[in-house]
C-alpha cells in the first residue's frame, strides 16, 4: 500500500503542474521521486534484466504487438533468457500469456505497469551516473586543459578532446565495474564508483603503454568522427602529423591530474604569467604595424632631405625603434608558445 500511495502521491503532484501550475518541478525530480518509489526493484534488476525488458519493449513500440517466447529467444540469442523471464515474472515486471490459436498454443511476454517504469527509471539513472562521472573526471582534467590552449584560438578543439577522452574512461570504468559488482544490481554501480575507477584508469595508462594505446585509439576514433561533418569522405583520412600530435595532447592530459600540490601551484602560476603575456599579443602587432607606418613615412620624407649627416641620422633613429619593436615581439610570441612540462 505504501507505493501505491507514493505513485498516487506523484500523480497528484504532476497533474498540479500540467493543470494547475501550483508548483514546478523538473523531469529529474519527477524521476528521483520514482527512483524512491521502485527502490527495491531497482536493487534487484541485473544487466540480463534490463536487456530483456528493452527487447519486449522495443518489439512492442516497433510492431505494436507483444512478443512471443520465441522472438525474444531469437533476439537475445540464447535458451538463457527463459530462466531470466522466470525470474521477472516472480518480481511481476512481465506478464506470461498464454492463448490458442489456430488449435496450437501461443505464449507471450508482455511489461507490467512496474517493468515498463523500470525501463525507462534503468536508463535515466545509468545515463545520469555516467554524465556525472564524466563531469567529475572532467573537472580533474581542468588543468590540462587550461595548460594545452593558452592560445585561445585552440580552446575549442581541446576541451572537445578532454570530454570525449572523458566519455571513454567512464565507459571503460563501467565496463570494468559491471563485470565486478553489478552481477546483483546493476544500479550498484553509481557515479561515485564509476569516477574513481576512471581516474585509476587514466592513472594506470601512464604505465601500461597496451591500456594507453587502446584508450587513445578510441579517444580519437570517437573525436574524429564527432569533429567531422555528416557525409564528409575526409572522415577517414586523418594526417599522421595531427594525429601524433592530439595523441601528444592527450598523454599530457592524463599526467596534470596526477600532479603533487606543489607543481599544481607552480603550473598555475605559470598559466597565469602567460596568459598575462598572451593577452599583450594584439596590442603588440597593432603598435608594431604603425610604427612599421611611421617609419616608412619618415624614411620617405627623410630620404628627400638626406644630403646632410643630420638627415642621415634621422633617417636611421625610426629604423631603430622599428627594429627594436619587431624584436620585442618576437620574444613576446616565443613567451607565449611555450608549454609547462
Amino acid at each position: 500500500m505504501f507505493i501505491f500511495d507514493r505513485v498516487r502521491k506523484i500523480f497528484y503532484r504532476v497533474r498540479d503542474i500540467i493543470f494547475n501550475g501550483k508548483e514546478k518541478m523538473s523531469a529529474e525530480t519527477v524521476l528521483d521521486d520514482l527512483a524512491q518509489t521502485y527502490s527495491e526493484d531497482l536493487q534487484n534488476l541485473k544487466r540480463t534484466h534490463i536487456r530483456v525488458l528493452r527487447i519486449i519493449r522495443e518489439y512492442h513500440l516497433d510492431t505494436n504487438r507483444w512478443p512471443r517466447a520465441r522472438e525474444i529467444e531469437n533476439e537475445y540469442g540464447s535458451t538463457a533468457v527463459y530462466n531470466t523471464l522466470e525470474e521477472m515474472q516472480r518480481y511481476r515486471w512481465v506478464e506470461r500469456v498464454e492463448s490458442g490459436e489456430n488449435g496450437g498454443r501461443r505464449v507471450v511476454y508482455r511489461l507490467t505497469k512496474v517493468g515498463e517504469t523500470l525501463v525507462i527509471l534503468s536508463r535515466w539513472l545509468l545515463e545520469r551516473y555516467r554524465r556525472e562521472a564524466a563531469r567529475r573526471l572532467l573537472e580533474e582534467l581542468r588543468l590540462g586543459i587550461e595548460a594545452l590552449s593558452i592560445l585561445s584560438w585552440r580552446r575549442n578543439e581541446v576541451e572537445r578532446l578532454a570530454q570525449v577522452l572523458a566519455d571513454e574512461s567512464v565507459r571503460l570504468a563501467r565496463s570494468r565495474l559491471y563485470e565486478k559488482y553489478a552481477r546483483d544490481s546493476v544500479i550498484r554501480v553509481n557515479d561515485r564508483m564509476l569516477f574513481e575507477e576512471a581516474k585509476s584508469i587514466l592513472k594506470d595508462a601512464q604505465n601500461s603503454e597496451e591500456l594507453r594505446r587502446n584508450l587513445f585509439s578510441n579517444t580519437l576514433t570517437e573525436f574524429f568522427e564527432l569533429s567531422n561533418r555528416p557525409g564528409d569522405r575526409s572522415a577517414s583520412k586523418v594526417s599522421v602529423s595531427r594525429r601524433r600530435r592530439l595523441e601528444k595532447e592527450l598523454e599530457k592530459l592524463i599526467k596534470y591530474p596526477f600532479l603533487s600540490q606543489r607543481r599544481r601551484r607552480f603550473t598555475l602560476a605559470k598559466l597565469r604569467v602567460l596568459k598575462f603575456l598572451s593577452r599583450g599579443i594584439r596590442p603588440l602587432i597593432y603598435f608594431s604595424g604603425i610604427i612599421y607606418l611611421l617609419s616608412l613615412a619618415i624614411t620617405f620624407a627623410l630620404t628627400l632631405f638626406s644630403s646632410s649627416l643630420l638627415g642621415i641620422i634621422y633617417l636611421v633613429i625610426p629604423t631603430l625603434y622599428y627594429l627594436l619593436s619587431i624584436i620585442f615581439l618576437a620574444i613576446a610570441c616565443t613567451l607565449i608558445r611555450l608549454r609547462p612540462r
